[in-house]
């Protein structure tokens, strides 16, 4: 239902709008996902990120969690810095947050985003116990 423009959108440098209508988002109702990102060679790397979006009013949520793991052989991963956490609040604001994580430059051909979604709307939320949305736009390493 909200493919963000195909398969490829998650790398095309396209920023989403707050209107999670505008097509830029990738959209998953009520599950984890995780992303696996190939850079095509080892190359070294000191922070990655993916942008999310939550409007609460459409049942859309930050991921709970976003943890980054990165790669040579794209079968061996290992923690890439400190997982970026989140907690749900209240707000009526569509609001758009970058998960990313930093540490010292380390050479990398595989990044992986392992995301936990906020799969239920919390308790406080107009569709309590209703299957949330997780909406991403981009994946980058630099």
């Amino acid at each position: 239902q909200y493919d963000g423009g195909g398969g490829l959108c998650l790398l095309d440098g396209t920023r989403g709008p707050v209107d999670f209508r505008a097509g830029s988002w990738q959209g998953f109702e009520g599950e984890d996902i995780s992303l696996v990102l190939d850079l095509g060679e080892a190359k070294n790397i000191r922070c990655a990120g993916l942008g999310c979006l939550e409007d609460q009013n459409a049942w859309i949520f930050f991921p709970e969690k976003v943890r980054f793991e990165h790669s040579l052989d794209g079968v061996a991963y290992q923690p890439f810095g400190a997982d970026a956490d989140h907690a749900a609040v209240a707000t009526d604001e569509p609001l758009i947050k970058d998960f990313s994580a930093a540490c010292p430059p380390v050479k990398v051909r595989y990044l992986r985003a392992v995301v936990t979604a906020q799969k239920k709307c919390p308790a406080w939320h107009k569709g309590a116990g209703g299957n949330a949305w997780l909406f991403v736009d981009e994946f980058w390493a630099e």
